[in-house]
């Protein structure tokens, strides 16, 4: 005989909360006798008679989860509940405290998630005991905080046994600060990169004035702040590569034939006089004072000083005519 389904609009406030609390008990504690089920389809060995390579796949199939979820159910039912060997020897649940507390309602899934991660996590030398206790804290902060608390706790419980923390792996020891693995594709190149500290700041003040929406006689920017960023990345290699210093095949240095400004084709100009593209480098003020100015045949490095155009009322920067002076360089 079913229940007749009480509308929540007929009910009282406090009747509507009062509600909505025991909807979220029955919730947790249908969760943890389906975890009980699932226990024991596993040790009855079901999911092999049903062509299934393993339990979580079955409940995968039979109830369209997504494989981490299913993954997840099935770790916990194996974690909160006893088990018995394939020689008929019992097994103990890892988390029996965390078991009781869900069927009782006053924890949810996401909790036991959080605490089963966070006792997984523990040294690997840790007792029994410690383990124990840091279950027992683990579900007490549970019943009155967020799972993401107690994600917290359990790294505090865990650099707590552990002060030294994990041994760093060999591969961990030996990266180096500044790494670039790139390959080319027939779209052109793609791969990734690390900076160290100092690096990857000069990067972003070389980034940041080139990464501002550009606004022309034909509309708005529509770029997206990706394909701005790395528009800004292609404008910094063409200006190095047209860089005198700039290594060349052959070991020696040179102007990199056929490098063109790479900015969007209705931007030619960034400081209002046509053709010039100023970057300061290293920030705001840098410690070399150097200015990069591009021009469409070339770049020039130079220090800031008070020369000014002539023929400008404004005083814009004259570009040197001749080869930089020594040391003026990047």
């Amino acid at each position: 005989m079913c229940e007749s389904v009480i509308s929540p609009m007929s009910l009282g406030d406090k009747e509507l909360i009062d509600g909505l609390r025991g909807l979220e008990q029955g919730r947790r504690e249908s969760y943890a006798r389906e975890l009980t089920f699932i226990a024991e389809i596993e040790a009855r060995g079901l999911p092999a008679e049903l062509n299934c390579s393993g339990v979580g796949a079955l409940i995968r199939e039979m109830f369209n989860l997504n494989p981490i979820d299913a993954r997840r159910m099935v770790a916990h039912a194996r974690a909160l509940l006893p088990s018995v060997t394939t020689s008929g020897a019992p097994v103990a649940a890892d988390l029996p405290v965390v078991a009781d507390t869900l069927q009782s309602g006053k924890i949810g899934p996401e909790h036991v998630e959080a605490i089963h991660k966070a006792i997984h996590q523990l040294p690997l030398d840790a007792t029994d005991d410690d383990r124990a206790a840091a279950e027992k804290i683990l579900c007490e902060a549970s019943t009155v905080s967020e799972p993401r608390i107690i994600a917290r706790l359990g790294r505090e419980i865990r650099d707590r046994l552990d002060p030294d923390g994990a041994e760093p792996k060999d591969e961990a020891l030996i990266r180096p600060k500044r790494w670039l693995d790139f390959r080319e594709t027939a779209n052109g190149v793609t791969g990734t990169f690390g900076l160290d500290k100092e690096t990857g700041a000069l990067l972003a003040n070389l980034l940041s004035p080139l990464t501002a929406p550009r606004s022309s006689d034909d509309g708005p920017d529509l770029r997206s702040r990706d394909e701005r960023c790395g528009d800004a990345f292609a404008e910094i290699l063409a200006l190095a590569a047209r860089c005198p210093d700039t290594p060349n095949r052959g070991g020696g240095t040179g102007h990199v034939a056929g490098v063109g400004h790479p900015g969007p084709a209705h931007h030619r100009d960034r400081s209002g006089s046509r053709g010039w593209s100023p970057l300061d480098v290293g920030g705001a003020d840098p410690a070399d004072g150097l200015r990069c100015e591009s021009r469409s045949h070339g770049v020039r490095y130079r220090q800031r000083g008070p020369r000014r155009r002539t023929d400008d009322p404004h005083g814009s920067p004259e570009p040197p005519a001749g080869p930089d002076p020594p040391g003026s360089r990047l």
